[in-house]
């Protein structure tokens, strides 16, 4: 579903699906999902893509440009995401954390539950030693920002 397109000098990478012979991009794919599942009707700017997602079945034609997403873009689109590997863990005994998480994203306080180093990388010389609640350390730690100690 992904595509490299060249632009003067610049190399796009690009997602979506043919359609015949027409590109629906991934976005409008992906309204049409939404479309579908939510029961609302959505605007394509071209009439030339409205007329390419109703003849595959993948929307219903409301009013000229305005359609709604049909049941086959949800076959189509509700695939599972493939799983990312997860790297075997040793089973530590659990170390009480007192506290509070150290983020600052926090309305009112929230409990820690684990303590470890938040910093840009596993390098990173200002990284800093902190306690953080499960969901923080889970956002951090899967955007390589959180190592548990």
């Amino acid at each position: 579903m992904s595509s490299t397109v060249t632009m003067a000098t610049r190399t796009v990478e690009v997602s979506g699906a043919w359609a015949g012979g027409t590109w629906i991009d991934a976005a409008v794919l992906a309204h049409a999902h939404r479309s579908a599942r939510g029961g609302f009707d959505f605007t394509v700017r071209s009439a030339e893509v409205a007329d390419a997602l109703v003849a595959h079945g993948l929307a219903s034609r409301v009013d000229g440009r305005t359609l709604r997403g049909s049941a086959t873009v949800v076959d189509v689109c509700d695939v599972a995401p493939p799983r990312r590997p997860q790297p075997e863990q040793t089973v530590q005994a659990a170390r009480e954390v007192r506290g509070w998480c150290s983020s600052t994203h926090h309305v009112e306080p929230v409990r820690a539950v684990v303590e470890g180093r938040r910093g840009r990388s596993a390098e990173d010389p200002w990284a800093e030693d902190v306690r953080l609640c499960g969901r923080c350390a889970d956002l951090l730690g899967d955007a390589g920002f959180f190592q548990v100690a």
